[in-house]
């Protein structure tokens, strides 16, 4: 798993698919701390930490040194920006671990795998369906495998994404199905999001259509009609 390695005590396990290709993961994050009692009676630790920090607002720092006690200030820190950070020998500056749910796929199966909030909670996508058991096998650093193939989800939404660039529909889906098993091979959804920043998606790319929206079969149904007739042989091809 290279990078995505899962740390060991994470609260949730690894989803893969069905190859054992990752989907999602706990990865080690860190904390920032301020403890405002050290000396900061100079603006050159605030401009250390701005030009580290992109994340770090002045009025979130400044609210940590007016508190009087050490403070969390910002998290979701990679080890290599806490190790830039800890090199610049800030005064009062510490750091805690914490793990953060992470999806290195980005786009891709994100709707069918969903997101979890900051506590590790499942909120929706499998991991909200399977939340209990993603949990439960945190505890023997085992994965929970879904059904779907990343080869076959990846054809299907480019092919689903190409076909959306040319006809500009508001909304599209893609399944493929195992008609034997039941077992969803694929899924994809126009417009889609990513689940790493689901806050910065609009309610319409977060929903599952696949699964969550109602669609009118109407004429596209009359093919099943036809097959049924063709099946049963109350019909032919003339």
């Amino acid at each position: 798993k290279g990078d995505y390695a899962r740390t060991m005590g994470a609260a949730s396990a690894d989803l893969v698919d069905r190859n054992g290709q990752l989907l999602a993961a706990d990865l080690l994050h860190y904390g920032l701390y301020i403890d405002p009692r050290a000396p900061w009676d100079t603006a050159a630790p605030r401009r250390a930490l701005f030009a580290n920090l992109p994340d770090l607002t002045p009025q979130r720092l400044e609210r940590a040194l007016r508190s009087g006690r050490r403070t969390y200030v910002l998290g979701g820190l990679t080890p290599e920006v806490r190790a830039k950070v800890h090199d610049l020998g800030l005064p009062g500056v510490s750091f805690e671990p914490e793990e953060k749910r992470v999806y290195p796929l980005g786009y891709t199966a994100a709707h069918i795998v969903g997101f979890a909030d900051t506590g590790g909670e499942g909120l929706t996508g499998a991991e909200a369906a399977f939340n209990d058991q993603i949990r439960a096998a945190a505890a023997t650093q085992g994965s929970i495998p879904l059904s779907i193939d990343l080869r076959i989800q990846a054809a299907l939404e480019d092919e689903l994404y190409k076909t959306t660039a040319q006809f500009h529909p508001k909304g599209a889906v893609g399944v493929v199905v195992n008609v034997h098993t039941g077992e969803i091979l694929g899924l994809a959804n126009y417009p889609t999001y990513d689940p790493n920043r689901p806050g910065e998606a609009s309610l319409d790319a977060r929903l599952n259509r696949a699964a969550g929206a109602i669609y009118e079969m109407g004429s596209t149904f009359k093919g099943f009609t036809v097959a049924i007739g063709l099946d049963t042989k109350v019909a032919t091809p003339t």
